[in-house]
């Protein structure tokens, strides 16, 4: 009965007879041993089958390493023995000393040569001597996808070693098997308290990884000797700037998208996005669900200015089957732009995604969508005179919709009303109590402020009341006094600098339509403003004009504007460019083309892109004055010009402008270590300080991250460098990029997870095809812990140099235990600082708020410490006094929550003053502020209108507390 009663378990733990044996000999390095902990395995298996049946290998891989650590420990007893018993001149020879050092100093080298996330995991989990859990907790990821680096890991120390080699795997596969059974034989002899350091027992890793890159050799059948299979393992691409051991955005995320760098030269790897669609009332499948993804080029004017519209077809819509899965395989547009998902179902809730990066190979998985039940929502819209509001959006806001938690996805759905103002949300929404909002536009949202959607029922009747906001009305006319239709119109402040107002008119409220008539509606709280507005013509509109701009208020029915056509009169620049020294015309380029103090108006954007006979283009709406032009040819090999100067006169013929571009000289960068080790992945960039104030690229420079290498950022102070050129390193430590030839005061950076960053100024460019040598410092590591536990999910630590800006892009983050660890920093006086990821509402405008989530920094230092290169430093941090705290609000008197106001916390504490957040109140006038940095603080009422009342106390919330408190307003 007990035979046939575990049978069917033993067939199914027979199918891994193969992985058994070349796991104990990989532990072992001896076969006649590990077929006797084959044996013994197989004989436990019989007589205590496992109780779970559902991972198999996971149960063998156990009770085979128990075995070999048994049979380990009799090795090194027997050792032991034998070494007691042996003559005192018994001494290893020097040239096993010499090989077993190497050995050591190979593997030690490959590891730290390795990728990010890779080398961190391989330190934790074989330095540190972390179980794949802890490493898995540390990083906050699943346990799978550690499993799912380190095979990656130790892919590449094979491919490693095979090149230092020569693919002679034979002689290092022995060179680290002598290591690991001479280095297993003596652990029990070395001090706890030495390996209890995260870098002390380094023969102890090798003989760890010796049996780690072993166990993953491929062997076909138990007596064959060919050579195993490699899978080749394609690293993930380390961020071009320092990069902590773990951010916490990439750790949450890391499960969902595992990030493969298609090799140079070859076609862009194919883009992945799927889920699985459930019930999220039982969490089974969800067959019927139509799925559809959309993309495009995102906001990205200065690229398609340079290389045209961007191509892109959505792929075809997915019909979810009976297991409920999608999948998306796709090509992302160059540059990385906006991706949107959306997941519908009938009788369900709408979800949503959307990225604004997807990098060619990623694969991100979503995991199981949830997809709630969904409910109608009607009502209809009064104005606050009871009349019926026509052309009204009525919105639900701050709807469980996204997918991901994406903040960025829709979270709002809305209906509009017609002329009986009547309205039907246009999606079935889930249950819950959710914010009504409605649109910036020509009304403003009076109640209710928030409305309850119920489980079965939905919402039949919503009475939205509205306030209508008052507009600006007129004509406008040409010199003949005759209407002009499609002019688009501004508003300026009154007052308001010639900078300022150029920036204003490239904001247009509205176009005049038939006969020149117009009505302009109020824009981000224009109606809350009773100061007096210029009329004028929006910017770069063809229009311009006559006389004087009226001043207007809101409310005005007769506003009167002259103005002509210009677009024809307008004067052009004649520009040519071509290739310096050769005088060859250029025939591929955008230009920028603006007036000095134009600031960020839409004058500053890129334009012309495209191909341009004999290098030739008029440059048109030039107005008088001092004018800043850049050109950027699209052929990578011709550098962009710095910013060139030139004068309009106010009257007459715009002279002609000639400009030359240089052809940039291509170089080799080799990254390597001091004993010659090659540093791949590093990323390589070639900058040009910005005129007509350049600052110095240093430390702050180094954490700067690019997009795109082509185009110049618009800065009017010099504050940011031009990227020329950029490149990764191969495995060879190697880099291609380009510079101009005879350029002075360029800037060589490289950055690597590997190694600290090095920036080398005054850079001239050499010889084509010459070679740079960078040798970057030892990196140096600070670690430890934070107080008091439990701060994972809210805080983290921000790194920046002591006394400058720059800072290290990403927090890092805090493990549950308060672990931290920072890897590759150089060497110098380093602040760690505290800070807090907050998730708030603040107000834009009456009516209208923007939801925002952020670090905030609690704006001192935790510890201040140098590192001298290649130091590592534990170091233990007290954020007790820091810890945010939590307050439970009631405004009173009820009455004044008729007028539906919101509770604003505002205070100064750590680097934050002021607004700190807008909180709903609800019906019984509470609220809660869930997380709060200690600090002194005081409550206002805003409400809709804009008006806001001021509660005349202050109050302290300490680190850590729970404050309830009652806050009195007198109502006016």
């Amino acid at each position: 009965m007990t035979g046939s009663a575990f049978s069917p378990d033993l067939e199914s733990l027979l199918a891994h007879r193969d992985f058994v044996r070349s796991f104990a000999r990989a532990l072992l390095f001896d076969e006649s041993r590990a077929d006797d902990v084959v044996q013994q395995t197989w004989l436990a298996a019989l007589e205590r089958p496992p109780r779970d049946r559902g991972s198999p290998r996971s149960w063998l891989a156990a009770v085979a390493r128990n075995f070999a650590r048994r049979t380990a420990r009799e090795e090194s007893r027997r050792l032991r023995r034998e070494e007691a018993a042996a003559r005192p001149e018994r001494i290893p020879a020097t040239a096993e000393i010499v090989e077993r050092e190497a050995a050591r100093r190979e593997i030690v080298e490959s590891v730290l040569a390795l990728e990010e996330p890779y080398r961190s995991t391989v330190l934790l989990r074989y330095f540190d001597g972390l179980p794949p859990r802890k490493v898995a907790a540390r990083f906050r990821v699943p346990v799978a996808t550690v499993q799912t680096r380190l095979r990656r890991a130790l892919g590449q120390l094979r491919e490693a070693l095979d090149r230092r080699h020569v693919r002679e795997r034979a002689a290092w596969c022995a060179a680290l098997g002598r290591l690991a059974m001479r280095e297993s034989a003596g652990l029990a002899r070395i001090p706890s308290t030495f390996v209890s350091h995260p870098f002390a027992s380094l023969g102890a890793v090798a003989c760890l990884l010796a049996a780690a890159v072993a166990a993953l050799q491929v062997v076909p059948r138990p007596l064959e000797r060919r050579a195993p299979t490699l899978v080749a393992a394609v690293p993930e691409p380390s961020p071009p700037v320092l990069l902590p051991e773990a951010t916490r955005e990439s750790a949450e995320a890391t499960h969902r998208a595992e990030v493969q760098t298609p090799p140079a030269g070859s076609a862009p790897a194919n883009a992945v996005l799927r889920g699985r669609c459930v019930a999220a009332e039982t969490g089974k499948a969800l067959a019927g669900c139509l799925v559809e993804f959309h993309g495009g080029g995102g906001n990205v004017p200065a690229w398609t200015a340079l290389n045209g519209p961007i191509s892109w077809t959505d792929p075809a819509p997915v019909r979810t089957g009976a297991d409920g899965r999608f999948q998306f395989s796709f090509v992302p547009p160059p540059p990385f732009g906006d991706f949107v998902l959306s997941v519908s179902a009938e009788g369900r809730a709408p979800r949503t995604g959307r990225w604004f990066e997807f990098p060619p190979g990623e694969v991100r998985d979503l995991g199981d969508v949830l997809m709630s039940r969904g409910w109608r929502v009607r009502g209809h819209v009064v104005d606050t005179d009871g009349s019926p509001a026509d052309g009204v959006s009525v919105g639900f806001d701050k709807l469980p919709l996204p997918v991901e938690g994406s903040k960025a996805a829709n979270q709002a759905r809305y209906g509009g009303t017609g002329p009986d103002g009547a309205f039907e949300v246009r999606a079935l929404l889930p249950a819950g109590t959710f914010v009504v909002s409605i649109p910036r536009g020509a009304f403003r949202l009076v109640e209710p402020r928030i409305a309850t959607i119920e489980e079965g029922k939905g919402i039949e009747n919503l009475r939205v009341v509205v306030r209508r906001l008052p507009t600006i009305e007129g004509r406008v006319l040409d010199e003949e006094e005759k209407g002009m239709e499609g002019v688009p119109l501004a508003l300026v402040a009154a007052g308001a600098t010639e900078a300022a107002a150029r920036t204003s008119r490239s904001f247009t409220f509205g176009k005049t339509g038939v006969d020149g008539r117009f009505k302009l509606r109020p824009m981000y709280g224009a109606d809350g403003d009773p100061l007096p507005r210029r009329l004028t013509v929006a910017a770069s509109s063809g229009f311009e004009v006559v006389g004087e701009e009226p001043e207007v208020r809101w409310g005005t029915k007769d506003a009167r504007l002259v103005a002509r056509r210009v677009r024809e009169a307008r004067p052009t620049l004649a520009l040519t460019v071509v290739e310096a020294g050769s005088g060859r015309p250029v025939e591929e380029f955008a230009v920028r083309c603006h007036p000095e103090d134009s600031g960020m108006a839409a004058e500053a954007s890129w334009r012309l892109g495209g191909r341009h006979e004999g290098g030739a283009v008029e440059v048109d709406g030039i107005s008088p004055g001092r004018h800043v032009l850049v050109v950027v040819p699209r052929e990578p090999t011709l550098v962009p010009t710095l910013p060139l100067e030139f004068e309009v006169p106010a009257s007459g013929p715009v002279p002609p402008l000639r400009v030359e571009v240089e052809r940039a000289r291509p170089f080799v960068v080799h990254v390597r270590t001091r004993s010659g080790v090659p540093l791949g992945g590093s990323e390589v960039h070639l900058l040009r300080p910005q005129p007509p104030r350049p600052v110095p690229v240093d430390a702050e420079t180094l954490f700067v991250r690019f997009r795109e290498a082509r185009i110049p950022p618009w800065t009017s102070d010099g504050s940011f460098p031009w990227l020329l050129s950029e490149a990764r390193t191969g495995t060879d430590g190697r880099a291609q990029i380009s510079g101009p030839p005879g350029a002075k005061g360029l800037v060589l950076r490289v950055t690597g997870s590997s190694h600290p960053p090095v920036i080398r100024n005054d850079l001239v460019v050499p010889e084509a095809d010459a070679t740079v040598e960078i040798i970057p410092p030892e990196p140096s590591r600070l670690w430890g812990r934070v107080k008091p536990n439990g701060l994972a999910d809210r805080a983290a630590l921000r790194v920046k140099r002591a006394g400058e800006r720059g800072s290290l892009p990403d927090p890092i983050p805090i493990a549950t235990d308060g672990a931290f660890s920072i890897a590759s920093l150089p060497a110098g006086l380093w602040e760690l600082r505290f800070v807090v990821r907050m998730e708030r509402d603040a107000s834009h405008g009456p009516g209208a708020s923007i939801h925002t989530v952020g670090w905030i920094d609690c704006g001192k230092p935790l510890g201040v410490f140098r590192l001298e290169e290649g130091e590592t430093k534990e170091v233990e941090l007290d954020a007790t006094a820091l810890v945010t705290g939590r307050l439970e609000g009631k405004v009173v008197p009820s009455e004044i929550l008729r007028r539906l106001p919101k509770a604003r916390l505002s205070g100064k504490t750590g680097s934050m003053e002021g607004h700190a957040g807008d909180y709903l109140l609800d019906a019984e006038g509470r609220f809660t502020v869930p997380d709060a940095l200690p600090g002194e603080y005081t409550i206002s009422l805003v409400f809709p209108d804009g008006e806001a009342l001021e509660s005349p106390e202050g109050f302290k919330i300490g680190a850590g507390e729970r404050v309830v408190r009652e806050f009195r307003f007198m109502p006016r």
